[in-house]
């Protein structure tokens, strides 16, 4: 069921290609945009669960008490979505989705 709707995920990651080709000013090739836009949102959907777990089960608060919190909560979410973001993009989404295939 999972591996059914990672295909959903790209295929609908793949329809937001040509729209975000149409809005930006790049001289890209549709294709290329819309396979770019499908791998996106695919390693999204499989590497940001993974990433997550270990971002919460692994990093301590930063600053602990030497920093205000607003500036805790932006070093956070500026790691967690770049770093989140990176991670799945850049091999963690693939590596999720074969461990999942070998487990089952």
């Amino acid at each position: 069921m999972k591996i059914a709707l990672s295909f959903i995920v790209a295929i609908l990651g793949a329809a937001w290609g040509p729209g975000f080709l149409a809005h930006s000013h790049l001289a890209v090739a549709a294709p290329q945009t819309v396979l770019l836009c499908a791998y996106i949102a695919w390693t999204l959907y499989w590497g940001a669960p993974g990433f997550v777990l270990w971002w919460v089960s692994t990093v301590s608060p930063v600053g602990g008490r030497l920093l205000w919190w607003p500036v805790r909560i932006a070093c956070w979410l500026t790691v967690l979505v770049g770093g989140g973001l990176c991670f799945c993009v850049f091999g963690g989404g693939l590596v999720q989705f074969l461990r999942h295939c070998l487990r089952h």
